[in-house]
C-alpha cells in the first residue's frame, strides 16, 4: 500500500496527537510506502508535488479532527482517488461545523469514544470505534530506581507523589488537583504540554496551592512516570455553549496508558473511552466526583497490595496498533 499520513511530524513529541502521527509512521514504514506530510503546509508547492509523485492509494489524517480536517482529506482523496480515514482524537468541532462535515465525509471515521461514534453514526458516516494510542513499552516500564530519579528532579523522597501529565488550562478540571495538595503527605507534580499551551491563571492557582509544575518539554518523560507513586486524571467532558469541547483532551487519554505501562496506580475520571476498554479495579479507579477522586488516591497511598495495570495495556505497543491500522485499510 502507498499511504499518505497527515499530521505533525517533526516536531516535539509533548502531545499524544504527535505521537501518534511518528510511531504510526514509524511503525507502517517497515511493511509499506509511507509518505508523511504536515497539514499546516497544504498552501506550499512541495506539499503538492510530492503527493502527486507519490500517488497515494489510502490518506490518513492522524492530527486533529476539525472541519478544516475534514475538508483537507476530501480534496486530497478526490484528486488523487485514494481512500480517505480521519481519527477522530480530539474533537475540536462546534454543532454547525459537525452538521457541514456532511459534506466532506471520508470513507472511514475512526473514532475513541462511545460519544463520539454516536454523533457521526447519527450523521451516516461509515464509523468504527478503535483505540489509536499506543505504546513504547521498551520505553515506559516499571524501574527500581525511583529515589535516584526523585534526587535528580529535586523531589523529596518521602511524598506520596501525585502525577498529572498534560495541557495546563481551565477546561480540564485541574481543580481535583488542587484538592488533592492540601492533604498532608500528598505532593501533586504535573507536567504540562507545553505546545498546547499555558493558561496563567490556572497555573498560578496550582503553583500557589504548592503543586510542583514543569513546564518545559521532558525528553525522557518516562522518567517522571518512574518516580511517582500514583497516576491522576481529573479531566470532565464539558462543553462551551457553542458545542466546542472544554476539554481539550484526546478522547483516549495516552498519558493514562503511558502511566499503566509503567505500573503506576491509576485514579481516573470516566473520559472519553477509558471506561469502555478498561475496568475499574485495585489498580484502576474511577471516579464519580471529586469525593471519590481522593478517596481513590487515598486508597492508593496506604495500598500495600500488587499493582498489575501493565499487563492491561500490554495490547497497546505501537507494533500492534499499526498491524491492526493495515487490517482497517485492507478493508476499504
Amino acid at each position: 500500500m502507498r499511504v499518505c499520513l497527515l499530521g505533525e511530524f517533526d516536531v516535539e513529541l509533548d502531545e499524544a496527537m504527535r505521537k501518534t502521527a511518528h510511531y504510526l509512521y514509524k511503525c507502517l514504514s517497515k511493511n509499506h510506502r509511507v509518505l508523511k506530510l504536515n497539514p499546516r503546509d497544504i498552501f506550499s508547492v512541495s506539499f503538492w508535488r510530492k503527493l502527486k509523485d507519490f500517488k497515494p492509494s489510502v490518506v490518513h489524517y492522524v492530527s486533529g479532527s476539525s472541519l478544516f480536517s475534514f475538508m483537507i482529506l476530501k480534496i486530497i482523496s478526490k484528486i488523487f482517488d485514494a481512500k480517505s480515514i480521519i481519527s477522530i482524537m480530539r474533537p475540536t468541532y462546534s454543532k454547525l461545523s459537525l452538521q457541514i462535515t456532511r459534506f466532506f465525509k471520508p470513507d472511514l471515521v475512526i473514532t475513541q469514544s462511545t460519544d463520539t461514534k454516536k454523533r457521526f453514526k447519527n450523521l451516516k458516516f461509515n464509523t468504527i470505534f478503535f483505540p489509536i494510542v499506543g505504546i513504547d513499552l521498551k520505553r515506559f516500564r516499571p524501574r527500581n530506581n525511583k529515589s535516584v530519579l526523585r534526587d535528580k528532579f529535586n523531589l523529596k523522597r518521602d511524598d506520596f507523589i501525585v502525577l498529572h501529565v498534560g495541557s495546563i488550562k481551565e477546561g480540564r478540571n485541574l481543580e481535583w488537583l488542587i484538592k488533592l495538595q492540601k492533604i498532608k503527605g500528598i505532593q501533586v507534580l504535573i507536567v504540562g504540554a507545553v505546545s498546547q499551551g499555558i493558561e496563567e491563571k490556572i497555573l498560578n492557582r496550582l503553583k500557589n496551592a504548592g503543586c510542583i509544575i514543569c513546564d518545559k518539554y521532558l525528553k525522557k518523560i518516562e522518567e517522571v512516570y518512574a518516580l511517582a507513586d500514583c497516576y491522576a486524571f481529573p479531566v470532565i467532558q464539558k462543553e462551551n455553549p457553542i458545542g466546542k469541547s472544554k476539554a481539550d483532551c484526546i478522547d483516549m487519554p495516552l498519558s493514562v496508558f503511558e502511566a499503566m505501562a509503567c505500573n503506576l496506580p491509576v485514579v481516573s475520571t470516566r473520559f472519553g473511552g477509558l471506561p469502555r476498554i478498561f475496568k475499574g479495579d485495585d489498580g484502576l479507579i474511577f471516579a464519580d466526583n471529586i469525593k471519590e477522586f481522593i478517596k481513590a488516591v487515598k486508597y492508593f497511598r496506604d495500598f500495600n497490595g500488587e499493582i498489575k495495570n501493565r499487563e492491561k495495556v500490554e495490547m497497546y505497543s505501537w507494533i500492534q496498533i499499526s498491524r491492526r491500522i493495515e487490517d482497517v485499510y485492507k478493508k476499504l
